[in-house]
């Protein structure tokens, strides 16, 4: 999700299930996004919030970033 960023306005962050590092997450996602594209920060999470349709719920994922960046 986006998190706001006193430079850029807004970088992408994320909220991830992996049994993976961060390091080998970045390392993966630089091969296959584009630059811009690449999470600033990457955060560990048992499960990640979901909606009733069993969607992931991207307003509370930003919350849950919003308190670790606080």
């Amino acid at each position: 999700v986006g998190m706001p960023h006193p430079l850029q306005g807004e970088v992408p962050w994320a909220l991830v299930v992996s049994h993976r590092t961060a390091v080998e997450l970045l390392a993966a996602l630089h091969s296959l996004l584009p630059k811009n594209q690449i999470p600033a920060e990457i955060r560990f999470a048992e499960r990640l919030p979901m909606t009733g349709s069993g969607k992931i719920d991207k307003a509370a994922v930003r919350e849950v970033l919003k308190r670790w960046n606080l």
